[in-house]
């Protein structure tokens, strides 16, 4: 996971240096002397978050809220707690190396998404400074367009490696549950989280001297109605309480449509500053490549004739979501024979093979546009040398259309029309409509 952040990340500032060194190029002569202050030092600057990734030596995260991931900080607390306390718990000698192993890539890791989002922050406000010094030339459109696409992706990058992180849960829970069966652990969080270090809690919280001096609930409503006025807070008879209640509430509203209003901008990764897209955003730009990839499986019955006995169509594929809209795909088919028709005619044979590609796009709701390419080996064999026969492997051409829905489990179920264009030159003889059903994995 930490290679892939540095990758990443050094790759983003290198795309972002060869387009300003580009977009520096193609400015206006005319203009370039007043443009040149945008880049004085910026190819230095480039160099020097590039020479950061992967430098992080000690672990120590001086200013951790910059970058906090609750999974993780959890994850990080259990690990230093059974460290300093792995005597007491008579944990082995050679299993505290292990945590103490783990607890320091862990410092790493976080230092290295804290220069992530140093990084992406820094590429924000360089493309929010060149689009509003430099939109006014239409003929540097399209490295402003790169750059912002750049910039968006950088903040997206950043939501999905926390996605990941997610993925990872279950292994962290071991840590943690191992942790929480001790009661000494609890005050150890109250301590020594990001979190405690935002929101520090007093040596005495939770006994009696804690709350000497606090103001009791009474006091702080008289208080309020003294310096409000009853008529402010909805008359003499008013519960001050009960007016800030309703207040509070209206705000949190407030706020939940804000976040909902953020949401629909493209989340920021944890930044203050959001980069609007001026184009049309592919989430998978942002996903590894097995990310991208879903297996599915399918199958088609075909019935019986004098030439061949009846079969089933079973594939397997693997299919690459080039844009949430549109996917390509690869596979292979195995076809079984069952017999000639009847339970007493019940026979399994091998009936021959297919290699199958294709491409969905989808058309509109859960209706997909379905073409595709085929070769199937409609023979019984008995050894895979009969294969090689590549002249009587038959061809199909395919178009259709697709529906995909949901299915229990969150997997996705497929039904599937598709014409075959080449149907008339098979033989033996095949049915020029193909209707088949499966399901993602």
């Amino acid at each position: 996971m930490q290679k892939l952040v540095e990758g990443r990340t050094s790759q983003m500032l290198a795309h972002m240096q060869t387009y300003e060194g580009s977009l520096q190029h193609n400015i206006p002569s005319a203009d370039s002397l007043n443009a040149s202050g945008l880049f004085t030092g910026i190819q230095s600057k480039y160099a020097s978050l590039q020479q950061k990734i992967g430098s992080f030596a000690n672990g120590g995260i001086t200013d951790p809220i910059k970058q906090y991931i609750p999974n993780v900080d959890s994850l990080q607390t259990a690990l230093n707690f059974l460290n300093s306390e792995g005597g007491k718990l008579n944990i082995a000698e050679s299993k505290i190396q292990e945590i103490q192993n783990t607890y320091q890539q862990i410092q790493q890791f976080q230092g290295t998404m804290q220069q992530a989002q140093e990084a992406q922050q820094f590429v924000n406000s360089r493309e929010q400074l060149l689009q509003s010094q430099l939109s006014q030339y239409s003929s540097l459109g399209s490295q402003l367009s790169s750059i912002n696409k750049e910039a968006y992706y950088a903040q997206q990058q950043i939501v999905e490696y926390k996605e990941m992180l997610h993925d990872r849960q279950k292994m962290e829970q071991e840590v943690v549950i191992l942790a929480e069966q001790v009661p000494a652990f609890q005050d150890f969080m109250n301590k020594h989280s990001y979190l405690a270090q935002l929101f520090g809690l007093p040596a005495d919280y939770g006994t009696p001297q804690g709350i000497v001096g606090l103001q009791t609930k009474a006091q702080v409503q008289q208080l309020i109605t003294q310096m409000m006025g009853s008529t402010q807070v909805g008359g003499s008879n008013a519960n001050p309480g009960q007016y800030l209640q309703q207040h509070v509430q209206q705000g949190a509203q407030a706020m939940d449509q804000l976040k909902e209003k953020l949401s629909l901008l493209g989340n920021s990764g944890g930044t203050g500053d959001v980069t609007m897209p001026d184009f049309q955003p592919n989430s998978q730009h942002t996903k590894t490549f097995l990310k991208r990839i879903t297996l599915g499986f399918n199958i088609q019955a075909q019935g019986a004739t004098t030439a061949v006995p009846a079969t089933e169509n079973i594939a397997f594929t693997a299919t690459y979501k080039i844009r949430d809209n549109i996917t390509a795909d690869l596979g292979g088919s195995y076809i079984l024979g069952v017999g000639s028709g009847g339970i007493d005619h019940v026979a399994l044979t091998s009936q021959g093979l297919g290699l199958r590609s294709g491409f969905d796009i989808k058309a509109k709701g859960s209706l997909w546009i379905t073409g595709g390419f085929e070769y199937n080996y409609m023979q019984a064999f008995q050894r895979v040398a009969d294969l090689y026969q590549v002249n009587i492997w038959q061809k199909s051409a395919l178009i259709g259309i697709s529906k995909k829905y949901k299915i229990k489990g969150g997997r996705e179920g497929t039904i599937q029309l598709l014409y075959d264009a080449l149907y008339n030159q098979h033989i033996p003889a095949t049915q020029p409509i193909v209707f088949r059903t499966g399901f993602s994995f």
